[in-house]
């Protein structure tokens, strides 16, 4: 009774002290191996957004940049443009007023009214005469003869009259004038739009003509409202996750891109927050301090027309001062935090498993230590009882303790009776087993002969069965590699068939700015080929000592330089410039990848950067991709491996086109690279429709295809993993239909 309570005691409490030191480690582990997901998960989710307005940020300004060149040049063009219809109405006033008397009369000014009216710059611009005590003498309307010019001024421009006859009044020359730059209010109209004007001055006649234009008739400024448009329809068009979105509004509080566009126009700036703060009004004040490239974060509620219930979410916020843009970038809690909800359940079934599993083996423990006293009491009984045939270490476990040694013993005893009994019997069977086993050993050997003889006589005829079929597998495998090599080669045409209209789109772009650029700079080149033929005869006339000549032919390029601008021209032709070498290197690098890749390989191999060859693979298939799908890469520190560079950027080339053509809204494609296991694997994934569950034990096969007939071959992912296989790699699949796709290629560093 006794050994039963201590047998039990012993396992019991063993099993109560294993769970313990089971379950609070593994408990202490999943809380932390959880809390450090989701730290790490919101990091991730931060820095993405972080990026993405960036992003948004750099391309805004590019579009900014790129719109203040255009209008400059226009500006210029314009400018010049004003000034020659300034210089000619003044010239046809002189011709109207032939005399210096200050007094028109009635028929003179209805002439005049009548020559300036007709007179029409652009869309809306126009010609008008002002006396210098700023009254009207001639307007685009008959009514504001007498009106005072300064009455079309906003307040913060009044003191512009008085700068005007200042400089009119210094003007040198009949033919000079100057420009002016103001916001203009006209009587029938109140709207104040941007204008420009050239002045020139009859001081005779003590008038100053003007010929202006508005700003909003400037072709650029039409380009830069459709600029504007399609850049925010490029911000609408990327989502972030599930739900997630890109937004923007100005410093009024008005949506200029809300989600889906439903709210485009709204003022929020009164919108509150869970606690009643005006958190819209705060986040346009902390962005407007903002410097560019610079962002910040907010964590608040957000309702979109559609949704049940206000959900917290996360956003990253900056500010375009030139737009007066406050790009946001935002992603629900609920959405990036959902995957770490299936997490937190694993661990916790995790857990689970420890803790059963640490009971169990308490429980073998406990039993393991008293299992042999338990059979050392069962084997004495038998001992007793006259039994000597029991074996004492057959149920034994060894512990190395007391209980063994003890076990050993009694074995000893035991054992050395038996053997005894053992030796009379073995002697007394022995002579009998020998003659049964002669004769059966003989009878065995002369059966085996014979079946030797007959197996000698099938392998010989098998040996000749054998060669004939080595003949004819060896000519059947070298027709094998020539029709795998020319399939190889016809889909890698293929697919240089379907990406042609691309690449040929990806040249046209650079080359349509090249071709704008070439105009301008054929523009440009007649200016400064007049003024090097001037020059020259500035040179000739100092030559001949002729000093009359070389001062008109100063003039001439004096003259040149005020109309033409040549500091101008001088700074833009640089610009042209680089801006044309950009689009030509742009050209010759897409020429040179699609001409490495369609060029027929050899089967040579060498070390290549992998990074290098999904970059060479991209750049071919770009316009395919980049609008459906953002391109994230994550380059991994990997060595290079010994392949073929044409062959492995034919893998990476279908496996793009692949999720590029499997996504039917703007969607994303993430590259990745890491060295694994003595492997450089390179991973493709996207979110696009996903490939059905029964297809994708076929997906490798020959001519399996799910695409529409035109569509695909079904050769492209057959080709690529004869491809990886012949670099002794593998091309794997991870697919779910509506998840989108995961391809991996693993290439082994050393090959055989």
């Amino acid at each position: 009774m006794t050994k039963k309570k201590k047998y039990f005691s012993i396992k019991w409490k063993l099993l109560l002290v294993s769970v313990f030191l089971v379950t609070v480690p593994t408990i202490s582990l999943g809380v932390l191996s959880y809390k450090t997901l989701r730290e790490e998960a919101y990091k991730n989710v931060k820095e993405d957004l972080a990026i993405i307005v960036k992003n948004w940020q750099i391309t805004t300004k590019s579009y900014i940049d790129q719109m203040d060149r255009v209008l400059r040049r226009e500006e210029v063009l314009v400018e010049k443009s004003l000034g020659f219809v300034s210089l000619d109405a003044k010239k046809m006033i002189a011709l109207v007023k032939n005399s210096s008397d200050e007094i028109w009369s009635k028929e003179e000014i209805d002439v005049l009214f009548d020559i300036i009216s007709d007179i029409r710059i652009s869309r809306s611009g126009y010609v008008f005469v002002v006396g210098e005590n700023g009254k009207y003498f001639i307007d685009k309307k008959k009514d504001n003869t007498g009106k005072d010019f300064k009455e079309g001024l906003i307040s913060s421009n009044k003191d512009l009259w008085d700068r005007i006859i200042y400089k009119a009044k210094n003007l040198k020359g009949d033919d000079q004038y100057f420009i002016e730059h103001y916001q203009w209010q006209d009587s029938d109209s109140p709207k104040v739009r941007n204008r420009v004007t050239a002045f020139t001055y009859l001081p005779d006649l003590k008038l100053i003509v003007g010929a202006c234009t508005y700003y909003t008739d400037f072709k650029s400024y039409e380009l830069k409202r459709i600029l504007r448009e399609e850049l925010t329809r490029e911000i609408a068009r990327e989502s972030i996750g599930k739900e997630g979105y890109i937004w923007v509004i100005n410093s009024n509080g008005e949506y200029i891109v809300s989600k889906d566009r439903l709210r485009d126009g709204e003022n929020i700036i009164l919108s509150r927050d869970e606690k009643g703060a005006y958190f819209i009004k705060d986040i346009i004040d902390s962005a407007k301090r903002l410097n560019f490239g610079d962002v910040f974060s907010r964590t608040y509620f957000w309702k979109n027309v559609g949704e049940n219930k206000p959900q917290k979410r996360l956003s990253y916020i900056g500010y375009v001062k030139e737009w007066d843009w406050i790009i946001g970038a935002s992603a629900y809690h609920e959405d990036f935090l959902s995957g770490l909800e299936i997490i937190k359940i694993h661990i916790l079934i995790v857990c689970f498993i420890f803790i059963v599993l640490g009971s169990l083996v308490a429980y073998l423990i406990a039993t393991f230590i008293s299992a042999p006293i338990q059979n050392l009491e069962r084997i004495s009984i038998l001992a007793a009882s006259g039994n000597l045939d029991v074996d004492v270490h057959k149920d034994m476990i060894d512990t190395g303790d007391e209980i063994e040694r003890l076990a050993d013993s009694f074995g000893i005893m035991i054992n050395h009776l038996k053997t005894k009994m053992q030796e009379i019997e073995k002697a007394k069977d022995s002579f009998e087993v020998s003659n049964i086993s002669l004769v059966q050993e003989i009878k065995e050997r002369e059966k085996v002969e014979v079946e030797l003889l007959q197996k000698n006589k099938e392998i010989l005829e098998s040996e000749r069965t054998l060669k004939n079929l080595l003949a004819e597998s060896q000519a059947m495998h070298k027709e094998l590699k020539d029709a795998q090599s020319q399939l190889l080669q016809a889909e890698k045409l293929a697919a240089i068939g379907q990406l042609a209209a691309g690449v040929a789109h990806e040249v046209n772009n650079p080359a349509g700015f090249i071709k704008s650029n070439l105009y301008v700079l054929h523009d440009y080149m007649k200016i400064y080929n007049q003024a090097i033929t001037v020059l020259q005869g500035i040179i000739k006339a100092f030559e001949q000592d002729n000093m009359a000549d070389a001062r008109k032919h100063v003039e001439v390029i004096q003259n040149i330089e005020k109309k033409e601008d040549l500091e101008f021209i001088k700074n833009d032709v640089d610009n042209l410039l680089d801006e044309s070498k950009t689009g030509i290197e742009r050209i010759r690098k897409i020429v040179l990848d699609l001409k490495s890749y369609a060029r027929e390989s050899s089967n040579e191999m060498k070390e290549e950067s992998i990074s290098d060859i999904i970059e060479q693979a991209l750049n071919i298939v770009w316009n395919e991709i980049k609008y459906k799908a953002q391109v994230k890469k994550y380059y991994g520190k990997v060595p290079k491996v010994i392949c073929n560079a044409q062959k492995i950027s034919q893998v990476i080339i279908n496996i793009l086109i692949n999720a590029a053509q499997a996504i039917e809204d703007q969607g994303l494609i993430v590259i990745k690279t890491y060295f694994k296991d003595g492997h450089v694997c390179v991973e493709i994934s996207d979110n696009g429709e996903g490939i059905e569950e029964k297809d994708i034990k076929n997906i490798f096969d020959p001519f399996f295809t799910t695409k529409p007939v035109g569509k695909g071959t079904g050769l492209g992912l057959n080709v690529a993993y004869d491809i990886v296989k012949m670099h002794e790699g593998t091309i794997s699949v991870d697919s779910k239909r509506g998840s989108g796709t995961t391809f991996t290629v693993s290439l082994p560093l050393n090959k055989n």
